[in-house]
């Protein structure tokens, strides 16, 4: 189990892509790749960014889908970048985080070297065995079922700071000029 203080000092999650916002599979429809992200997933990504805690992603493939899901959740995405390790360098330079700060979150053997940069290596369940073992928590739920809402509720409760962030997201849904929410309340 991962210390209070060890999640208390992390202010930045990088996330691999398939395998873990992903259930891993792909789906090709006319040449388009087809990805499934789950909505507990973007709503806690929302809510980290709206708080302060940048969330990246990191595909080693060109995916229109994870481009366009990063877009409507606000996430910096990382794509064509087979070398994470070079991806989360670049992650950490631009919102100008400390590698020591960053949680990583893998599932395939190319998450390795990025494991090994951040101070916060983590697995999403059903991760190969090399990356399991590389991580300091494993999460309950599988990667593409709620594992990035898992862990950003562990690390915002452990920073005391998962009910303001909550509040945060209730205010974005009563005020639609707050956040980035854009609501249309007409009836």
């Amino acid at each position: 189990m991962i210390s209070c203080e060890k999640l208390g000092r992390m202010k930045m999650l990088v996330c691999s892509v398939d395998g873990v916002l992903t259930d891993g599979s792909v789906t090709y429809a006319n040449d388009t790749d087809i990805r499934t992200f789950h909505v507990l997933d973007g709503l806690a990504t929302r809510l980290a960014g709206w708080n302060d805690f940048p969330v990246a992603w990191i595909s080693a493939r060109l995916m229109c889908p994870v481009n366009r899901r990063g877009d409507d959740i606000n996430v910096k995405v990382y794509s064509g970048i087979a070398d994470k390790e070079v991806g989360v360098r670049l992650a950490a330079r631009d919102a100008d985080v400390a590698l020591s700060d960053i949680a990583f979150v893998g599932y395939d053997l190319n998450d390795i070297p990025a494991m090994r940069l951040v101070g916060l290596p983590l697995a999403v369940k059903g991760a190969v065995p090399e990356v399991a073992a590389l991580a300091e928590c494993i999460t309950e739920l599988p990667g593409g079922q709620g594992a990035i809402r898992e862990i950003i509720e562990m690390i915002f409760k452990s920073q005391g700071r998962w009910e303001s962030a909550i509040e945060c997201y209730l205010e974005c849904l009563r005020n639609p000029y707050v956040g980035t929410i854009a609501v249309n309340t007409e009836i």
